[in-house]
């Protein structure tokens, strides 16, 4: 069975939940595909701004 889950937060491709298995990433409640995924993992001294925001969230 193939479900939409969401659209990658990045590049707005569809990811879908695959016979059970989510065919992306969950990140701190950022949706993304694997190819961004893997992108931010080259770049990790650079955040998303979903990551950012969850950051600054959660500073007191």
């Amino acid at each position: 069975m193939k479900e939409l889950v969401g659209n990658c937060s990045q590049c707005k491709k569809p990811v879908y939940c695959l016979e059970g298995f989510l065919n992306g990433v969950h990140i701190n409640g950022t949706l993304l595909c694997f190819s961004c995924s893997e992108e931010r993992d080259q770049n990790p001294g650079s955040l998303a701004s979903a990551d950012r925001r969850n950051k600054s969230d959660n500073i007191s």
